[in-house]
């Protein structure tokens, strides 16, 4: 059984009603850092800064997730935590 169907499962969904769901909620979750990002640090200046650009992002990204670690609620745990 994949994930979607466990998870759909525990929510009591059927699995094309949570895959829809999921998406669009992934979907929102990556405009939100696009936008972020973009914010904090613009576009890379060329294909040869895009590296170091990603290393920033990736750094304010685990920040954040440290920083805040403590307010993320996770809703459904995976099966070996249960």
């Amino acid at each position: 059984m994949g994930i979607c169907a466990i998870t759909s499962k525990k929510l009591e969904m059927e699995p094309e009603e949570y895959y829809k769901e999921y998406a669009k909620l992934n979907a929102e979750i990556s405009a939100y850092i696009n936008a972020y990002v973009e914010a904090k640090f613009g576009d890379p200046n060329n294909e040869r800064d895009n590296e170091e650009y990603m290393e920033k992002v990736n750094n304010e990204l685990d920040n954040l997730v440290q920083q805040y670690q403590n307010e993320i609620e996770i809703f459904i745990k995976p099966e070996a935590d249960n």
